[in-house]
């Protein structure tokens, strides 16, 4: 036996017990690459560990060596969804034709992210004037956030014709919780 190449061995055709071999025959296909006339064996790569996969997921594992496995996640995972950044971006006036008067449009951006080891979801967005949701005014999102990844909502409060409007700004996950509040976040009147 040799090596034809890499990934090929051949087997002598003619073979006399006196000298070498007088002529090469059929080669056979080696997957995983030849060496001194012998097809090398599949090494195959170990599976990851069910610990590093949240639980609730299923990982598909080839091995490298034509076997493909399904590996159950048992690892604790949650998502850490905290707002990292809140900046006042515009105003703008606008005409209220009832009244015959102008408020104040007030835009601002919110930027979650998500320090945790799972997806979490930014449910909804609630306004809270004087001690009370404004549920009028309440966004559902349903944004997912990958882990280690972010998101910014853009959005906008009113002020009235003749009075500031001082809000706090909450969001929620999808099971309800409080993900962070703005406290008393003013829209000035013009």
């Amino acid at each position: 036996m040799r090596c034809l190449d890499s990934s090929t061995k051949q087997a002598c055709g003619e073979y006399d017990y006196s000298d070498s071999c007088l002529e090469w025959g059929g080669s056979t296909n080696c997957p995983y690459g030849c060496n001194g006339g012998v097809c090398s064996a599949c090494t195959p790569t170990p599976p990851p560990s069910p610990d590093t996969i949240c639980s609730g997921q299923t990982v598909s594992h080839n091995n490298g060596c034509g076997e493909t496995t399904q590996i159950a996640g048992t690892k604790t995972c949650a998502a850490s969804l905290s707002i990292t950044a809140f900046s006042p971006s515009s105003t703008q006036q606008v005409y209220h034709a009832t009244d015959n008067c102008y408020y104040n449009r007030c835009y601002y951006q919110t930027t979650i992210a998500n320090s945790g080891t799972a997806t979490g979801t930014v449910w909804k967005r609630e306004l809270i004037y004087g001690g009370s949701i404004l549920s009028s005014a309440t966004i559902i999102y349903n944004q997912i956030i990958s882990q280690g990844e972010s998101h910014t909502f853009s959005e906008s409060v009113k002020s009235n014709c003749y009075e500031s409007y001082t809000y706090d700004i909450r969001y929620k996950d999808s099971y309800d919780n409080q993900i962070g509040i703005i406290n008393s976040f003013t829209c000035s009147h013009p």
